[in-house]
């Protein structure tokens, strides 16, 4: 998948070269005296037959490999959706 940070920049990504949905999600965890928290975001096209909860799964696997202190973290939000207006 597709990964960005959560900084709002304007695309220099014409819509065919993105993929066909657009997700965030973001994770949280107890850590320390604190917590550790992250949002992941960008687009994809999932493969014929892929669910939402399939997507969620790979979205979340994806940014727990890049974050491993976040791994079983609460969902404090997710969405998936068509990347288009």
């Amino acid at each position: 998948m597709t990964q960005t940070t959560t900084t709002a920049t304007q695309s220099s990504n014409p819509a065919a070269e993105q993929g066909t949905h657009f997700y965030v999600l973001t994770l949280q965890k107890p850590a320390g005296h604190g917590m550790a928290i992250a949002t992941t975001s960008g687009t994809h096209t999932p493969p014929a037959g892929w669910t939402t909860h399939d997507f969620y799964l790979a979205a979340r696997d994806d940014l727990e490999r890049s974050q491993p202190e976040l791994r079983g973290g609460v969902v404090v939000f997710f969405d998936v959706r068509p990347n288009q207006l």
